[in-house]
């Protein structure tokens, strides 16, 4: 009796925590606490970062206890690989099961990290850094967290918990829709372009790979850290292009990048020889015996990047960092007055936050495509629409309704496999306005707002948020660019301002 009023006592407690902050979880005579570290989308990569911290008895001896992250939005859920805190007894069990596999853990699902509760008051520790393609519909997503006891044969879930706060997108702005000007027609102000067939069929394909090297190393390997799970989603994202009938590779262009912190010389050789040691380990991998495919560059110390990073992040004196970084040469003693600045607390916040993210490898593939018929352009849309020639995207969208949620749906995966397209981020920026979604029609508008064909979009868009004096500026730039429907528009702005005076 007294055993299930304690099992009980846990369904109920486990799981209390918020977003971005730490609250304690009691469990038995244990404690847990979930640390949220960071939620954010870089170069089209989700980093989801939390620290799980526990002491004492979080789970009975017999059972485990599985933390599963997952993304959530309106339309779509997905688990994360998740943690696995075993009991004392349960750690017996899961050892003899891998010692049956030869040292191989067997889950149905991706486990990320497993560890054994020592029932002390001794804290342990586990830092979970999980890294994944970023999707559209992750951009309204949100985080949460399920705790679920295991015990012999199955699995029982204690609770599930959604987590305050949303994913920080790069340069994108969260804005709903007041709906202030709601009797606009916007579908009859957006623009939707259509493209050239005969484009030409040069493609090029960006990816990022973070990977771990033991001290001083330059060659990659699968086997350390987690490395084998970054590798594992460059080959999933390279194997289509190099390997089908579709493409031609014809230049691959490797970047290494490092972080500032230590010389200049010792930073340019370390991104200078894990570029290469990547080169190397790509020719061996995927067979790349035409070694002119390639070109190797590298960034010694990507202030860039830190700059970038620095614009969403939560450091303390930022301004004064990034006056420091724009104002003070690399070889001016930058360095050195950033670790002075306020004691070197602003400094050390961002190597443990920000530096890790400019440890980096870029690739660039650029290829060729053939032509692809009907048949086979709406098999590539459902299977792989990251195979699919742009010009198809263009053809099939003659057979869709413009505005359509189905013309919607192929325009941003469209934009989503091809970022530079004007003519894609114009019309899937379109089919967002349209239907209401600002968090999406703002992150294709961004890619290219300072292209005067997108500028009557732009205008469209800051009307739907009510920032009247920006779709005015935008209207009147379109109209000076010589879009035929511009100066209807600012008639329509003033027609709206004049509306909610009344």
């Amino acid at each position: 009796m007294k055993n299930r009023i304690i099992h009980r006592m846990l369904y109920l407690l486990i799981g209390v925590f918020t977003f971005g902050t730490v609250m304690p979880v009691f469990a038995r005579d244990g404690r847990l606490l979930i640390r949220q570290k960071g939620l954010f989308e870089r170069n089209d990569t989700l980093f989801v970062q939390l620290d799980i911290l526990f002491s004492g008895q979080v789970i009975g001896d017999l059972y485990a206890l599985k933390l599963v992250p997952f993304l959530q939005s309106d339309v779509k859920r997905m688990d994360l690989p998740y943690v696995l805190i075993n009991g004392k007894q349960r750690a017996a069990f899961f050892e003899r099961e891998k010692a049956l596999t030869y040292g191989q853990v067997t889950e149905k699902e991706p486990i990320y990290a497993y560890i054994t509760q020592r029932g002390t008051a001794e804290q342990q520790e586990i830092s979970y850094d999980m890294r994944i393609p970023f999707r559209p519909w992750m951009a309204s997503a949100r985080l949460g967290l399920k705790h679920i006891r295991r015990d012999c044969c199955s699995d029982h879930l204690l609770t599930l918990k959604m987590l305050d706060g949303d994913i920080a997108l790069s340069n994108v702005k969260r804005i709903s829709f007041p709906r202030k000007s709601s009797k606009v027609a916007y579908e009859n102000m957006v623009d939707f372009l259509t493209m050239p067939i005969d484009v030409a069929r040069i493609q090029s394909k960006y990816l990022t790979a973070y990977l771990d090297y033991p001290r001083g190393s330059m060659e990659v390997s699968g086997d350390y850290a987690f490395n084998g799970q970054e590798l594992d989603r460059l080959r999933k994202e390279m194997t289509p292009l190099l390997r089908d009938s579709l493409s031609t590779l014809r230049r691959l262009v490797v970047t290494g990048c490092a972080s500032p912190e230590g010389s200049y010389a010792s930073n340019e050789q370390l991104a200078k020889g894990r570029a290469e040691g990547f080169k190397r380990y790509l020719i061996k991998t995927y067979e790349l015996l035409d070694h002119t495919l390639f070109e190797v560059n590298h960034i010694a110390e990507d202030w860039d990047g830190l700059l970038r990073l620095l614009e969403k992040a939560d450091i303390p004196a930022k301004e004064e960092v990034i006056g420091i970084i724009r104002t003070k040469g690399v070889f001016e003693g930058r360095e050195k007055q950033l670790m002075d600045l306020k004691g070197g607390v602003p400094y050390r916040e961002m190597m443990k936050k920000l530096f890790p993210q400019l440890r980096r490898i870029e690739l660039r593939l650029d290829y060729t495509v053939r032509q692809v018929d009907d048949v086979e352009a709406e098999y590539l849309l459902q299977a792989d629409p990251g195979r699919l020639p742009l010009d198809a995207y263009f053809r099939m969208a003659q057979d869709r309704k413009p505005g359509s949620s189905e013309y919607g749906e192929l325009f941003s995966s469209a934009a989503r496999y091809y970022p530079d397209n004007l003519e894609a981020n114009i019309n899937a920026a379109s089919a967002a306005i349209i239907r209401g979604d600002s968090v999406m029609a703002w992150r294709y508008l961004r890619r290219i707002e300072k292209r005067p064909e997108a500028y009557n979009d732009l205008g469209v868009y800051y009307l739907m948020t009510g920032d009247y004096n920006r779709a005015e500026q935008y209207f009147n730039r379109a109209a000076k660019e010589g879009h035929k429907r511009a100066k209807a528009h600012l008639e329509v702005v003033k027609e709206v301002r004049l509306t909610e005076q009344r």
